[in-house]
């Protein structure tokens, strides 16, 4: 296990050393650019690229675990590359990478046997410029594509960790979706998701499923009664 989280500037070339000199054995990495405490970012942002991604996937194919917390340079085909090359990822961390998208994250549903996937407040979260006539719909960068994706992919068997707090592209369906089909999943959590409502939470099918960071509190739906026979 490698941890250089919070390691300022964190660029290609870190990747480059780190390839070379442990890739064949490499199992668990954590380049976060910000330790688990951090809450802002700072001036020295990481520049970790695809192209870097890339070099590290191919030298490191015994990958389990990565984490890449704020690397906002780190895009779809970086997370194309980890999908094609290290088919032993389990464990994948992207909170706050504001370059993914759903492209990324399908790749990693199909290429990989995921348990645990982060993607808290990744991709992009913008409204439009508005020109003063009518307001547009927000941009995201993860949507339902990403759930339809992990149910859809190899990841649906074995998902048991998600988190999409701040995901504020995904709807009540897409995860009534997804959590019909992940038969392991076991923890969900949507802490910022405030657009998701009953519906979803007092409306899945799926059992032992604990939905964390969110509250039943949608007026409009009572909860099902409990049916003795």
């Amino acid at each position: 296990r490698l941890d250089v989280s919070g390691c300022r500037g964190a660029s290609d070339g870190l990747l480059q050393v780190l390839s070379n000199g442990c890739g064949g054995c490499l199992e668990d990495l954590d380049v976060s650019h910000t330790p688990d405490s951090g809450f802002t970012q700072t001036p020295n942002a990481c520049r970790i690229t695809e192209e870097g991604l890339e070099i590290l996937a191919k030298k490191c194919p015994k990958l389990r675990r990565v984490a890449f917390r704020c690397c906002d340079t780190l895009g779809d085909g970086g997370l194309r590359a980890l999908a094609a090359h290290c088919k032993c990822l389990v464990d994948v961390d992207l909170s706050r990478c504001k370059s993914v998208t759903d492209e990324g994250v399908s790749a990693l549903a199909r290429g990989c046997s995921l348990e645990r996937l982060v993607l808290n407040a990744a991709g992009r979260d913008e409204a439009p410029e508005s020109d003063g006539t009518e307001e547009g719909d927000a941009e995201y960068g993860i949507t339902d594509e990403s759930l339809w994706e992990l149910k859809q992919g190899v990841a649906a068997s074995s998902l048991r960790e998600l988190d999409m707090s701040w995901c504020r592209g995904i709807t009540d369906e897409g995860l009534g979706t997804l959590t019909d089909a992940a038969g392991q999943l076991k923890r969900l959590t949507l802490r910022g998701c405030t657009q998701i409502t009953d519906i979803f939470l007092n409306g899945h099918g799926r059992r032992g499923l604990v939905v964390w960071g969110k509250a039943v509190g949608d007026s409009r739906l009572a909860l099902r009664p409990t049916i003795h026979s």
